[in-house]
């Protein structure tokens, strides 16, 4: 089984930045640091009584800053936290987007299924997610604990760093293993 997850919201209400809040924070720079925090909403709200999750997936990643605290994740190598806000007739929430973490190229291109790789280096249309451990371990186990694919988007967690998440018991939070990426 491999070290490394994806985090995925499990249900509830579905969460991204204000589109009013971009110019705090350009999808096209993360490198930049909002002046304020960014604000956030909720794009998809169940019927009914919900919890409100504490990760979010859109533009990044994000976790509650409850969660990033407990989890003592505020210093984690290459990874700057920027602070976002979710307020609603349910709870007034802080959160942080991991923002400026490292690009690892890590992607096993034999053992992954995909359409194709760009000359670039991204690969596209990923439908089975098989890791390098060659590529992996000649880079510092602290220096990648957080990271971002250098041949995708997505945002890859060290199973240390699972469990330290996952021992603050996150709503509407989980983590899948690489391989069971689909």
């Amino acid at each position: 089984m491999s070290e490394y997850f994806l985090m995925r919201q499990s249900s509830g209400a579905i969460i991204e930045v204000s589109e009013k809040d971009e110019s705090y924070l350009p999808f096209s720079d993360w490198a930049c640091v909002p002046t304020k925090p960014i604000r956030m909403y909720e794009t998809f709200k169940p019927e009914g009584d919900y919890d409100v999750p504490e990760c979010a997936e859109f533009p990044r990643v994000g976790l509650a800053k409850r969660v990033v605290l407990e989890a003592g994740l505020q210093y984690t190598y290459g990874v700057n936290w920027v602070p976002a806000n979710l307020t609603n007739n349910k709870v007034n929430r802080d959160y942080f987007y991991i923002n400026c973490m490292p690009e690892i190229k890590c992607v096993d291109l034999v053992n992954s299924e995909y359409s194709m790789v760009r000359p670039n280096g991204t690969i596209r249309g990923l439908e089975k997610l098989a890791l390098d451990d060659s590529l992996l371990s000649v880079i510092p186990l602290n220096h990648r604990l957080i990271f971002k694919m250098k041949e995708s988007a997505r945002v890859l967690f060290h199973k240390s760093v699972v469990e330290r998440i996952m021992a603050t018991n996150p709503i509407n939070t989980t983590f899948i293993p690489c391989e069971y990426f689909v």
